[in-house]
Order: C-alpha cells, then structure tokens, then sequence
C-alpha cells in the first residue's frame, strides 16, 4: 500500500508481521518527527480506501496506546 502524506516527515515505521508467515498482520506503528505533523496525516488518512490489495478496507488512523 502506498499513499502520499504531503510533507509530513516520517522519523520510523514498523509494519507488524506474522512470525509463522512473515505476512503483515494489517497494521503498523508510525513515529512523525513532531506532534503536529502525526495530527495532520491522522486527519489525512482516517477514514479513507487505499488502493492495492487492501482496496476495500478502510484505512482507521489512531495514536498508538503503547509507552514511548
């Protein structure tokens, strides 16, 4: 899946995997390089329908719950 964040700089992502089959596990952790930039592609991306194999599947935007 590919989508563009207009300038919004992404600091690291992680895409969550199965250990059995190394497929991902349909969802990933993103860290923007400042809270401003997380909010704005949290509003971008929230709700919309990617292209590609996911195509169909609304994409659901959250921050993250785990401890940084």
């Amino acid at each position: 899946m590919s989508r563009a964040v207009p300038c919004r700089v992404v600091l690291w992502l992680q895409v969550m995997r199965d250990r059995e089959n190394n497929t991902s596990r349909g969802f990933a952790f993103i860290t923007f390089v400042n809270a401003p930039d997380a909010e704005a592609a949290m509003g971008q991306l929230n709700g919309t329908t990617p292209q590609g194999p996911y195509q169909g599947k609304p994409i659901r935007v959250s921050p993250s719950n785990r401890p940084r």
